[in-house]
Formats: structure tokens, C-alpha cells, sequence
């Protein structure tokens, strides 16, 4: 599923916003041609249960509703670590966007829902509602950490010293205790979050109250 690559190149506009997002996670880098899908990218390159993010993956082929021969490229597919989870199709549109569009968009949907299914994948819209939630707050924070490795003395402290369903405020107080700087702690601790060796819910807002989970060598991410 990794061999899947984008079927054109997203072009450089003077009137909108496109460009990449380096995922170092993933080693990869993703283009984007709007503001929401750079905000796509960015709450998926710090999911851990993604394993890949393909822009402009495939080009669906379908007669439109006056019988000409028209093409479609959605914007993304997701993969997942787990095989257990189906790739998901993606298409991003503003709400207002897929309101107005409705009736010229309904084909062009209807023909990517049968190639999903054909191909085992599911097909989905996704708006500024789905993307612009906390979790992008949260990966605005945590994708700039994913490049650096994590301080090695102190991520090992703060491992040895966590336990799953803590607190990231208890975690500082356990290790402030033993001399270790709180402030540069917590540094370390969103660097582990950020390269998946600890797992929070990323759908809430993170704060000293957010509960960790510590990843063991072979353990699940989801």
C-alpha cells in the first residue's frame, strides 16, 4: 500500500495556498493546495495509527448526468498501521463549498464511493468541522518535535518513571522530586508524545491534566 504516489503534482498558485508538510514521522513530505487541507495533513502526521498520506492518490473515471466522459482525483488516502482498519479516500471541501456544489459534486462522489468499495477502501468528505478541532491545536505543537530526537537522559527518566494513567502533572511532580528541571521535563514529555512513545487522547487540548499512556517495544498504538 506504501508504493501508492500522487497522480499529478499539486502546482503552485499565486492565489491560493498550497505547498508540503514534512512529516519526519513518516519520513515523508505531503502536499496541500488550501489552508484546510494543510490542516488535514497536519492532525494526521501526528496520529500514530496512520501509517501513510498519499496527496492526489488515483484519478476516478465516470460519465457525468449529460453523458460525457469526465475525471475526478480525490484529495488524499489515509493507510493505517493496523490492517485491521480499512485505507480511507479522503475529499476536503469547505462546508459552505459542499452546500453550493451539492448537486455537481453528488456524481463525482457517487463514482469515488464505488471505487473505494472496489478497492476495499472507504470514502469520505471531510470540512473545516472535521479538521479544525482541537487535535489540530495539538499538532501544531507536536509536528515542529517530531524532527529532533527526544533528549535520551531525560526521555529514559521520565519512561522509567511513568506509568499509564498518570498524569502529565504528576509524571513533573514525580520527576521534579528527583531533581530534574519541570519546565524542561515538560519539553521532553511532548517530544515523547510527539514521536509516539507516549499516547494521549489528541482530540482534547493538552494541559498538565492530560493522561499518558506509555508505548512498550510491540505494543498497539490505537
Amino acid at each position: 500500500m506504501n508504493n501508492i504516489t500522487p497522480v499529478r503534482r499539486i502546482p503552485r498558485k499565486n492565489r491560493s495556498l498550497s505547498g508540503e508538510v514534512s512529516v519526519p514521522r513518516l519520513k515523508i513530505s505531503v502536499a496541500y493546495e488550501s489552508g484546510l487541507e494543510r490542516d488535514f495533513v497536519f492532525i494526521n502526521a501526528i496520529d500514530p495509527k496512520v501509517k501513510n498520506i498519499v496527496s492526489q492518490p488515483c484519478r476516478i473515471h465516470f460519465t457525468d448526468k449529460n453523458g460525457q466522459e469526465r475525471h475526478y482525483t480525490p484529495d488524499y488516502l489515509l493507510t493505517f498501521a493496523s490492517a485491521k482498519t480499512r485505507p480511507q479516500l479522503i475529499e476536503i471541501k469547505y462546508s459552505e463549498e459542499l452546500q453550493e456544489k451539492e448537486n455537481e459534486l453528488a456524481t463525482k462522489f457517487k463514482a469515488a464511493r464505488r471505487y473505494a468499495k472496489d478497492q476495499n477502501w472507504k470514502f469520505l468528505t471531510l470540512t473545516e468541522k472535521d479538521i479544525r478541532t482541537p487535535t489540530l491545536g495539538n499538532a501544531k505543537r507536536l509536528l515542529p518535535l517530531q524532527a529532533p530526537t527526544p533528549n535520551p537522559d531525560k526521555s529514559s527518566i521520565l519512561f522509567t518513571k511513568a506509568t499509564t494513567g498518570q498524569s502529565i502533572e504528576r509524571l513533573l511532580d514525580k520527576v521534579e522530586a528527583d531533581g530534574m528541571n519541570r519546565a524542561g521535563a515538560f519539553n521532553t514529555i511532548l517530544s515523547l508524545i510527539a514521536h509516539s512513545q507516549f499516547i494521549v487522547d489528541l482530540t482534547q487540548p493538552l494541559t498538565p491534566a492530560t493522561i499518558i499512556r506509555k508505548i512498550n517495544k510491540g505494543d498497539d498504538h490505537g
